[in-house]
């Protein structure tokens, strides 16, 4: 095997960004095969986004890449195509308003609309069970908080998204008892083995069974599985011998991204993706043309030409991608047709049920320049279209925030949550102002902060229903 033969297998088991320019990647150097759409890559129109992905289909086949486009597509506030089409409720609301059979309809239509848009793989759905009921990142991600529920839900959406498309069912061996955000620091998780299997595992057991085209393992340490202290994306006893050999999988191993803190902090590139590989996953996700990314190619590709790769897990993992590519070519020959009054009746049925609104003083709706807004969305800032400082910035106490004396102040917590060090500075904040709105998709906050004088707990942070909620603030949009 030459050099350029060598990287062309290599890119075959790395996933980056698609590129919002294709300048920006050396393609001889970096032949990588697998893409994950986010918005920005994303044109305004549905029509503009699908031409912007054939196009990079052809150009990449044209160099000799079979490509592999995914998405990131949950549904609530993990969405990417929202500039253009409404997004699916989070998983939470869906399982709390839908039956499963009418949550498998809505995700057949999503997946029909993903299909048509040129995806190949959705990266979902969440296989966690959302035991931690502040957990910071996964929260509405998760369809429940017990076991039963997210295997129900999690089946008919894994079948019904791979009518038209494959899917990925994340995050192994489990995400959703963490006290911690794995985009910023590694979570450390000590339940014991015997909950992990019966409760967290659970669902990714059954979703071997239901075929499911991907499972992507956490960033997360779980002391009862993993002797090294090494993340599970990185750990040989949880990919090797707890998924594929005690549950039987093998399918493709997707790591979180390797660009993400609980890596980066603690593992240089060499090592990140040497131990990925040899924990036998098969896709090294990054969601950056980095140094990291390139530092972590050509380590690979040095190990490949000299020998030190295992090169029987190689040849799997491309076999295994190979089936995604091939099952993702009879899929578009045979695409469901995409029933946009279908899925928008479901969604809206959804949406209408999943704020619970407690305004006892009827203070709503608020006059805008009466408000002062503290927030850790920015979407939520940009609708509201003010200035809005973080919640961060309220527990370090600055001392050039606006003041919410005399006015009314709206708590606006989305997900993920930030706060456990400063629920009790925004208490005295909420204390000082005349009046006070908490919004938030977390019950727990809201039975924290019940002072406040209007409490609206969503289970949805789609961008409609938050548009929804500035309506019932404002009455109409600020």
């Amino acid at each position: 095997m030459n050099e350029q033969e060598a990287r062309q297998t290599l890119g075959q088991i790395f996933a980056l960004r698609f590129p919002r320019s294709w300048d920006s990647l050396d393609l001889n150097r970096f032949p990588v095969a697998n893409y994950i759409i986010f918005r920005d890559a994303l044109e305004p129109t549905f029509e503009a986004s699908r031409d912007r992905i054939r196009d990079a289909r052809t150009m990449l086949r044209a160099r000799g890449i079979e490509p592999v486009f995914m998405m990131d597509e949950e549904g609530g506030r993990v969405t990417q195509i929202s500039g253009f089409f409404p997004s699916a409720p989070s998983p939470r609301a869906v399982a709390k308003v839908l039956s499963p059979d009418q949550a498998a309809d809505l995700y057949a239509e999503l997946g029909a609309y993903l299909g048509q848009l040129g995806i190949d793989v959705n990266l979902a759905p969440c296989l966690d069970v959302n035991t931690e009921s502040l957990n910071p990142i996964i929260g509405t991600r998760a369809f429940a908080s017990d076991t039963a529920t997210v295997t129900r839900f999690g089946e008919r959406a894994i079948g019904a998204l791979r009518r038209s498309i494959s899917c990925v069912a994340k995050h192994f061996p489990g995400h959703g008892m963490t006290k911690l955000d794995s985009h910023l620091t590694l979570p450390f998780v000590d339940d014991p083995r015997e909950t992990l299997q019966a409760v967290h595992m659970a669902p990714f057991k059954d979703a071997v069974r239901w075929c499911a085209d991907g499972i992507m393992v956490s960033h997360c340490l779980y002391r009862a599985l993993e002797v090294e202290s090494l993340p599970a994306s990185l750990s040989t006893q949880i990919v090797r011998d707890h998924l594929r050999i005690n549950l039987g999988y093998d399918g493709l191993v997707f790591t979180d991204s390797l660009d993400m803190k609980p890596v980066t902090q603690s593992f240089n590139p060499r090592d990140a993706a040497v131990r990925a590989f040899e924990a036998t996953c098969d896709i090294l996700l990054y969601t950056d043309i980095s140094e990291r990314f390139e530092s972590a190619f050509e380590t690979l590709v040095d190990m490949l030409l000299m020998g030190k790769i295992n090169k029987d897990h190689l040849t799997r993992s491309v076999a295994r991608r190979r089936r995604i590519f091939e099952r993702s070519n009879v899929i578009q020959e045979f695409k469901p047709l995409f029933d946009r009054s279908e899925y928008c009746s479901l969604a809206d049925a959804v949406r209408d049920s999943c704020v619970r609104v407690d305004d006892a003083r009827g203070l709503l709706p608020l006059a805008p320049a009466d408000a002062v807004v503290l927030s850790t969305s920015s979407q939520a800032a940009e609708r509201i279209r003010r200035t809005v400082p973080t919640v961060e910035e309220i527990g370090d106490r600055r001392s050039d925030l606006p003041g919410p004396a005399g006015k009314t102040l709206i708590v606006w917590l989305a997900e993920p949550l930030t706060v456990r060090h400063s629920l009790e500075a925004l208490r005295s904040m909420i204390r000082t102002a005349g009046r006070s709105v908490l919004v938030t998709s977390y019950d727990a906050v809201a039975t924290s902060l019940a002072e406040c004088d209007v409490k609206i707990v969503t289970d949805d942070l789609s961008p409609q229903t938050e548009d929804s909620i500035v309506k019932r603030l404002f009455g109409a949009p600020a």
